[in-house]
């Protein structure tokens, strides 16, 4: 006794094959939107400020391993300004957050660069850099009493007030 083969008319086959493309397509177009992109930073990049800033905050499109990942703010000599010391006393130096509070030495007129690698937490590595400028003349910063201690808050805070 012989089977009774099924056979999908010739128009489905076309229909079928464009519809599984099209799901590979969305599919890995999701995945690619999925790494930890720089959204915002504080100062902005290519801003040129009349006040020296204390911190500089990056905030990502999803959370990056802070442990693994890697922060610098350098001068247009090619020195580190970033407060090393501090950041690896902060208390959430390590764990996994889109926010990330770069401490900064005393900074002087002149060009800057913010340089990070991240690891996200969907394992992604993503780069980048900016550049911001401090101006001649430039005050520092008043720092708010409620947010010493804390820079990641402060970045929030920041960021926040930056996006509206």
């Amino acid at each position: 006794m012989s089977r009774p083969t099924f056979r999908l008319p010739s128009w489905r086959r076309p229909a079928i094959v464009a519809l599984t493309l099209a799901a590979g397509l969305v599919l890995s177009a999701t995945l690619a939107l999925a790494h930890a992109y720089l959204e915002r930073s504080t100062p902005a990049g290519g801003s040129k400020l009349s006040v020296i800033p204390q911190t500089v905050c990056l905030s990502f499109g999803e959370p990056v391993e802070k442990g693994f990942s890697i922060f610098a703010v350098k001068d247009s000599r090619g020195n580190r300004v970033d407060d090393e010391a501090k950041m690896r006393q902060a208390k959430d130096r390590f764990g996994s957050s889109k926010i990330i509070a770069i401490p900064l030495k005393e900074l002087t007129e002149g060009s800057y660069t913010v340089e990070w690698k991240v690891l996200s937490v969907d394992s992604h590595v993503t780069e980048g850099r900016f550049t911001f400028t401090v101006l001649p003349g430039a005050k520092p910063a008043q720092a708010d009493d409620k947010s010493r201690g804390d820079e990641t808050s402060a970045c929030a805070q920041a960021l926040a007030a930056n996006s509206r």
